[in-house]
């Protein structure tokens, strides 16, 4: 293909590159839908917007493609003048940043010292803004990440790239539905990035607030699921402990209308000691600690008030907006965190249970039967309770037919045929009149 099928190819390219240089706070890029073209740039730039007339885009495309896969075949990348290139490479990525080609050389180029890593991280996420569900934006994103995060940064840096890669991600969820490329790279960010992990509550709120408005999105509550699992890893005294307090009196609310009957010299020392912190809590007796949880004394505490929270919440947005299965398919790992937490109280064993790794069951365990004794799990008892009262009440509230009913349904069906409470004649609810 000769080089002037569209002689003003360079000029958009130019005219592309000189927003980029002028706009430090440049955002989002969008395809203007402009059929025919007019005799001035169909480049536009407006509020920290760079917008492409449509009639171009084709043509723009194919020039770069193949003047750069012409260099590439000649072998001429690395001598070819560096502002032609960087036109070429910053025009192709806008236009297809699918294409892991033109990723990979602007990786070698990143090596060789030509291309500035944050300059990236910003044409990356200007790329994000027009295509939110770009699995190659997203690791190249990652692997400049590795890149400035393997040397040493100073404070502010660190924190400002976080805040950023949050953000990013933030917005690419909001403008595709079931990001799941979005939530990954945040969770990669929170993992990999270990002052990431200062930002955990932040993102408990964030994400909250999140999921409650896309109560559909499965990838926003695998990302919720996420956080649960690093739950181990936030045990201390926080602000949160008086916003847990109010959910955990609503999740124990069922001990004040029902006695459980068990022999509790056959508990463990540490389901006695949480049982009796439980009788505490409901009776407003003060703690010896600040903390109205006394989650420094019981550090089981705080890891119920988190569960307990999140049951509530699946709880009030089940009944808000009924019909929406990934609701119901979020409350079941909540459920499986319970169940691993009540066997770990029972026994008293440190053992990390395999459904709390966050790593998918192999597919011929996926449904294998989970077993727990009721004699020795008060927790579960209680969880059980919770289930009961909502299944009860989204059938009672909805017609036979409706979706939410079938949906309540599968789930007690669920439960029964997963997770099994062994009968014991010794633990039963008896009515307080």
């Amino acid at each position: 293909m000769h080089d002037d099928i569209f002689p003003a190819a360079e000029k958009i390219l130019t005219d592309i590159e000189n927003i980029f240089k002028r706009d430090k706070l440049l955002k989002d890029f969008e395809i203007v839908p402009v059929t025919v073209g007019e005799n001035k740039s169909p480049v536009l730039h407006a509020e920290h917007t760079l917008g492409l007339q449509e009639w171009c885009v084709r043509h723009l495309y194919v020039h770069v493609y193949h003047k750069v896969m012409n260099l590439k075949r000649q072998q001429r990348l690395r001598r070819e003048d560096p502002s032609v290139l960087s036109r070429l490479l910053l025009g192709g990525v806008l236009l297809n940043p699918d294409c892991t080609t033109l990723w990979n050389i602007r990786r070698e180029f990143v090596v060789l010292g030509r291309f500035d890593p944050l300059t990236e991280l910003h044409i990356n996420a200007i790329t994000l803004s027009r295509r939110p569900k770009s699995a190659e934006s997203f690791v190249y994103r990652r692997w400049i990440l590795k890149r400035m995060t393997a040397e040493p940064l100073e404070s502010a840096t660190l924190s400002s790239i976080i805040e950023e890669e949050l953000q990013v991600s933030l917005m690419a969820a909001d403008r595709y539905a079931n990001n799941y490329h979005a939530w990954n790279h945040r969770m990669w960010v929170m993992s990999h990035i270990p002052q990431a992990q200062d930002k955990f509550y932040d993102e408990w709120t964030t994400s909250e607030i999140w999921v409650s408005k896309h109560v559909s999105e499965h990838s926003g509550l695998q990302y919720r699921e996420f956080l649960l699992n690093q739950v181990d890893q936030h045990l201390e005294h926080t602000d949160y402990c008086l916003k847990f307090q109010s959910s955990l009196e609503s999740f124990l609310s069922p001990l004040k209308h029902s006695i459980f009957n068990s022999d509790f010299s056959k508990h463990s020392t540490v389901s006695q000691r949480l049982y009796q912190s439980f009788v505490d809590l409901l009776d407003k007796k003060e703690s010896c600690s600040q903390c109205p949880m006394n989650c420094k004394e019981n550090n089981f505490m705080l890891q119920i008030g988190f569960l307990a929270y999140e049951l509530l919440l699946v709880t009030d947005l089940i009944h808000l907006y009924p019909g929406h299965e990934a609701l119901w398919c979020h409350r079941r790992f909540v459920l499986f965190c319970f169940f691993s937490l009540s066997k770990k109280i029972s026994c008293n064993s440190t053992k990390e249970s395999d459904i709390m790794d966050g790593i998918p069951l192999p597919k011929t365990q996926k449904l294998c039967v989970l077993e727990i004794d009721s004699d020795k799990c008060f927790l579960w008892w209680l969880v059980m309770q919770h289930e009961d009262a909502l299944i009860k009440d989204c059938v009672i509230k909805t017609t036979e037919e409706s979706y939410q009913t079938k949906l309540a349904l599968r789930h007690e069906k669920w439960i029964k045929s997963v997770l099994i409470c062994k009968e014991n004649l010794s633990c039963r609810t008896q009515s307080v009149s």
